[in-house]
């Protein structure tokens, strides 16, 4: 289990990666703390699941996250699934359906990630 913190120089590279892919759902992480579980090593267990709480439209909701089994590792994140405990389910929206401080977050998470990425890889890519 690990704990990712916004404000962590350590966790913020995969902080901003998950909380990329809940803004492009509408939803913002609230406390900047996000518990991310797995992939562990045998069978049924290659997946990442999760929690955060969670602002959306709607209010706070405490957001549940998992990917399909078969990722290949911690920053495999494709297919991930969000929903709130009470099983409700939250698509990835069109750009147009962001609020606009959605999608300006999005742009500048991404420019930061990637940054935090080339600096971690030290300058190659």
């Amino acid at each position: 289990m690990a704990t990712l913190y916004n404000d962590d120089p350590e966790t913020r590279e995969a902080w901003l990666m998950y909380a990329i892919e809940f803004a492009r759902r509408g939803l913002e992480v609230g406390d900047g703390e996000i518990e991310v579980h797995g992939p562990h090593p045998g069978p049924g267990s290659d997946c990442i699941w999760g929690k955060a709480d969670l602002w959306s439209r709607r209010g706070w909701i405490q957001g549940e996250f998992s990917t399909p089994s078969g990722c290949t590792g911690r920053w495999d994140i494709r297919g991930l699934r969000v929903r709130d405990r009470h099983g409700g389910t939250y698509r990835i929206l069109k750009v147009a359906e962001l609020s606009t401080e959605l999608r300006e977050f999005i742009a500048s998470a991404r420019k930061e990630r990637d940054r935090l990425r080339r600096e971690a890889l030290g300058g190659r890519r």
